[in-house]
């Protein structure tokens, strides 16, 4: 359990995270709130620095996405503590797609490429020590080098929905 100031797990920099035109990220989260530890803005429960793989919250509940090379991609709805939450983020080439609790959440038709980096990815922070720190629970995060389909995201969460309380 992160409490918002300084817990993060870090996850050296290498090639096989450097994913620039097909991804997934799958995790499950729970948050203790929608601000860090600080106060401030923005806690991110994973990243690989501020800018790539970043799934991070504004404090109204909503889910943001960010890649480099890509914009934004919202949540249409607003999440609440404490509450488990499937989340899926796939990049294709026939677009970017978020997935809450194994329905299509929203998507965006961008199919230019993430930029790759060197840097570490951070599980609980937008980079190590960083001042973004994520204030509740993550849980089987996974990175994959291709896109889920929609099937295989909602056959992922009916796999391990019962650990969560769904």
């Amino acid at each position: 359990d992160s409490d918002g100031t300084n817990d993060e797990i870090v996850v050296g920099d290498a090639g096989t995270l450097d994913l620039t035109t097909q991804m997934t990220q799958e995790l499950w989260l729970y948050a203790d709130s929608f601000s860090h530890g600080g106060g401030g803005n923005f806690p991110t429960v994973i990243a690989k620095n501020s800018q790539n793989y970043r799934i991070y919250f504004n404090t109204d509940g909503t889910l943001v996405v960010r890649n480099t090379g890509l914009s934004d991609l919202n949540s249409s709805t607003t999440l609440s503590t404490g509450i488990w939450y499937h989340i899926v983020v796939t990049k294709s080439s026939t677009g970017f797609f978020l997935y809450i609790d194994g329905e299509l959440n929203n998507s965006d038709s961008q199919t230019g490429a993430i930029t790759a980096n060197n840097d570490a990815l951070v599980i609980g922070n937008w980079d190590e020590g960083g001042a973004r720190a994520w204030d509740g629970k993550v849980a089987m995060v996974r990175i994959y080098n291709v896109a889920l389909s929609a099937d295989e995201v909602v056959q992922n969460y009916n796999y391990s929905k019962h650990r969560f309380g769904k």
